[in-house]
């Protein structure tokens, strides 16, 4: 489900894109859409959606610099930009830190794991 709803999003940025990306309009647009779709969406992302969108991110800056804008659309680019970090970084560092406390969980297991192992075959071994 959320593999699909990230392709969704993915081929309608893609669309707008593609109909927009030979303008300075354009770019500013997709630059909405991105923010936008981190806001609503980035708290279900993975470490590939965040990729994604540091991706798209990057295309989008590289379009922007093409051409010239007033003042205003200077600032809301630079407060959307802003903005993406903003909501990549929170949550990518919400993905690291449950990934590491997940593999602490998973480490700790193991720990378990082979304590009761070594204790099985010392008792086994005292029997015989």
């Amino acid at each position: 489900m959320k593999k699909n709803l990230i392709k969704l999003l993915t081929a309608s940025v893609m669309v707008l894109s593609a109909t927009s990306c030979g303008t300075s309009q354009g770019a500013l647009n997709d630059l909405r859409s991105l923010n936008y779709d981190l806001k609503e969406n980035s708290s279900r992302f993975t470490m590939a959606d965040f990729e994604e969108a540091r991706y798209r991110l990057d295309r989008i800056q590289e379009r922007i610099k093409k051409y010239d804008y007033t003042k205003e659309e200077h600032e809301e680019i630079g407060k959307l930009t802003a903005s993406c970090y903003v909501y990549m970084g929170k949550n990518v560092a919400g993905t690291v830190v449950d990934d590491i406390t997940n593999a602490a969980h998973q480490v700790r297991g193991a720990i378990d794991g082979v304590k009761t192992a070594v204790e099985e075959i010392r008792d086994g071994n005292k029997r015989k």
